[in-house]
């Protein structure tokens, strides 16, 4: 094997090196990126000229968008170690990225307001790339593959129905949303002060299971009373949740969301819940994510690739069948 001259070699070794150091800006690099690649934005360079970072879904929990904003964005120092971990999942396509997961946390930091914390610096994890599919076709594979989540409600108590793709918001400001005040509620009811009695359950290769939860609340306390544990138990939880401010676009009593949160616990691990119909839109035909306490532990998921989702789709398929 003949040996390659000095200046040969060391180039390649410094390209080899090149390659493999480069971190990928994902406005620059759009259109080079792929499935599976990592890349790192500001997010002020995803709301300036494009390609945007767009949401999947019409609602949002106002008040759960609040808690996380206090949490995790109210300074500069928590928001740059909540990014340092985090990472959002897209899709490629249209020109842009489409975020499928941690919108709550995205609107959290833009509800920041905070342009610190809009320079800094947030990793983007790309699960699929649809950008030679049409419009038609986009959304369609979209919704196939449960990247996407089409529901609205007509009132604010009313139980949810089908939205289509241009229902979606453009921006990430509070109002651009629909305020579902029961996916606030999942929200609470999942993050109380003693994780064993937390209202559900996760389990990966399961979809929506935060808004499946919101609508079980929302049908047990508006339409089948009777799902409660008690009479007394649902008329307390209304009372308290009709006497809160409707949108929660400003000013928010996070106490009195988190004392709702405990309260819907009872309805959480009663056992009337546990094999509950859900209605169009939804990964599954009844309630995920139910048990009885001690709840365990969340198990640690990846995010799921284009063909891990149609191979996972093609099983439940096979299934049902």
């Amino acid at each position: 094997m003949a040996k390659l001259p000095c200046f040969a070699l060391c180039l390649r070794l410094a390209l080899v090196t090149l390659a493999v150091g480069h971190k990928k800006r994902c406005v620059d690099d759009y259109d080079s990126l792929k499935a599976g690649d990592d890349c790192t934005v500001r997010w002020k360079e995803l709301s300036n000229g494009g390609p945007f970072l767009l949401p999947t879904q019409p609602a949002l929990g106002y008040a759960w968008v609040h808690q996380l904003q206090e949490e995790n964005y109210s300074s500069k120092k928590d928001a740059e170690k909540e990014l340092k971990k985090d990472r959002f999942p897209v899709v490629l396509g249209q020109g842009n990225f489409y975020l499928t997961d941690r919108h709550h946390h995205v609107a959290a930091l833009q509800l920041s307001d905070d342009k610190d914390i809009f320079d800094l610096e947030m990793r983007i994890y790309v699960i699929c790339d649809l950008r030679s599919s049409g419009s038609e076709i986009f959304w369609s594979k979209m919704q196939d593959l449960n990247y996407v989540f089409l529901q609205k409600r007509a009132s604010p108590f009313a139980l949810p129905v089908l939205a289509r793709e241009t229902d979606l918001p453009q921006s990430w400001t509070l109002n651009s949303f629909e305020d579902d005040l029961w996916r606030s509620l999942a929200g609470f009811a999942s993050h109380v002060s003693d994780e064993k009695q937390r209202c559900y359950a996760k389990k990966c290769q399961e979809y929506f299971v935060d808004f499946q939860w919101g609508f079980a609340i929302n049908k047990a306390t508006e339409d089948i009373p009777s799902l409660w544990p008690s009479m007394a138990q649902q008329a307390t939880f209304r009372s308290k949740l009709h006497a809160l401010p409707y949108p929660s676009l400003k000013e928010v009593d996070l106490k009195a969301w988190q004392e709702l949160g405990q309260l819907a616990l009872p309805l959480c691990h009663s056992q009337r819940l546990q094999s509950l119909p859900l209605p169009p839109g939804y990964s599954s035909r009844i309630l995920q994510g139910w048990s009885a306490t001690p709840v365990p532990k969340d198990p640690s998921c990846d995010y799921s690739s284009c063909r891990a989702r149609q191979k996972a789709k093609d099983e439940r398929d096979l299934v049902v069948v």
